[in-house]
């Protein structure tokens, strides 16, 4: 059920991170969500699909030489990992831009009234252009409806769903190991100067018995932002001093790793009161929800295939004008878009009480809709490190 995601959020499936105690903020720790579940966090997050701006690929490629990752070299995969179902009910778009053979499926999901009647014109009332696909290489700015990864029959369309199906679990060839902790991946040091990746070994529980499994041809680490560089310290793959001060033998020594962390910093503080029945507050009521979950179980639509996220703004903010003597008139924020048709910040509306990642429900019953600042290009930058050779020991995010 989409409109439950936030469920999964501080569950068995999630990683539960948290950062490090930040000088900038109070000393508080930041939450973290991470998927630990088949699918990663695509079978937790809030199923909101939508690309960079066409400049921030291409940025890759002109600024820092990923030759191979600008726009036009990634928009025939984009298109061919998805399958897109147009929604008779949201304004038609150019499907030249849309993937229909892929196996991640795509489309627009149910629609609040406020979200339709609300925000998205009070964006265009303050100047904001209209946006009908934010996935295409005209880029991002503006406001729009999100495209979603959910399924025709208004459930979650995650990497798990899409492309281990019970077909392709079937294989002979495959096989996949749940409830297992990779603690280290193991190298072949002798046939040259160059560490060579062969196989990882993993184990079932903390202090259990470890098993190895080797590849006959390559092999692939894609454990995310924070559990990748985990792991390559973890197998001697780092700085020099954070292996040593772990006693850990290298076998590469290589300063990048577990440096140049980002993320997008998320606030949901923005809540204003709603004329009722028009947000999905009332949900919250088991017996108002028993016509919806109706709805959604044997027609796959209706409120509860809603994602939260629905609808957004994404502005270049240096560009706006600000209001008479506040503080962005006097000191005018620095431009540090990827370009002239990409934005910095993003704003979403959520047809909900968002709090503390819906965790909290909205205060007294009322109707609230949620404004959720993003800040797309930050420019502070992060660390992991280890807190100690136990693989089942979260790591540092500072």
């Amino acid at each position: 059920m989409p409109l439950g995601f936030p469920k999964l959020l501080h569950s068995e499936h999630d990683w539960n991170y948290y950062t490090v105690e930040q000088p900038g903020l109070a000393s508080r720790r930041l939450y973290w969500p991470r998927g630990r579940i088949i699918g990663g966090s695509t079978s937790i997050n809030a199923m909101i699909y939508h690309h960079c701006s066409k400049s921030d690929f291409d940025e890759w490629a002109s600024r820092y030489g990923c030759q191979g990752w600008s726009y036009d070299d990634l928009a025939p995969y984009f298109k061919r990992m998805e399958r897109f179902t147009p929604n008779p009910d949201r304004p038609p778009i150019d499907l030249l831009h849309r993937g229909n053979a892929g196996e991640w499926q795509t489309g627009y999901s149910w629609l609040s009234e406020i979200g339709e009647k609300g925000f998205l014109p009070a964006c265009y009332d303050v100047g904001i252009p209209a946006l009908e696909d934010i996935n295409t290489r005209g880029g991002t700015l503006g406001a729009t409806r999100f495209q979603t990864f959910i399924d025709s029959k208004g459930q979650r369309s995650s990497l798990a769903t899409a492309y281990l199906t019970p077909e392709v679990r079937k294989r002979p060839n495959l096989f996949i190991a749940c409830h297992a902790h990779v603690t280290k991946l193991l190298f072949d040091r002798l046939s040259g100067d160059e560490p060579i990746a062969i196989g990882a070994e993993f184990q079932k529980q903390q202090g259990g018995a470890l098993f190895q499994v080797h590849a006959r041809r390559e092999v692939i680490l894609s454990g995310g932002a924070i559990n990748t560089p985990q792991l390559l310290l973890l197998s001697g793959i780092g700085p020099k001093d954070e292996l040593e001060k772990h006693g850990i033998p290298i076998v590469r020594e290589n300063e990048a790793v577990g440096k140049n962390l980002k993320d997008h910093l998320v606030t949901s503080t923005v809540m204003c009161k709603a004329k009722a029945g028009t947000t999905l507050d009332y949900l919250g009521s088991p017996l108002r929800a028993v016509p919806s979950l109706a709805r959604w179980m044997f027609l796959g639509g209706g409120p509860l295939s809603n994602n939260v996220g629905e609808t957004a703004a994404f502005i270049r903010s240096w560009e706006h004008h600000p209001f008479p003597g506040s503080s962005s008139e006097r000191n005018p924020p620095k431009d540090y878009t990827s370009g002239s048709i990409g934005p910095d910040v993003e704003i979403i509306g959520a047809p909900t009480g968002f709090i503390h990642h819906g965790e909290e429900p909205p205060m007294d019953g009322a109707s609230v809709f949620t404004l959720v600042p993003i800040i797309l290009r930050p420019q502070s930058k992060g660390t992991i490190t280890l807190k100690s050779r136990d693989p089942l020991h979260l790591c540092y995010s500072h």
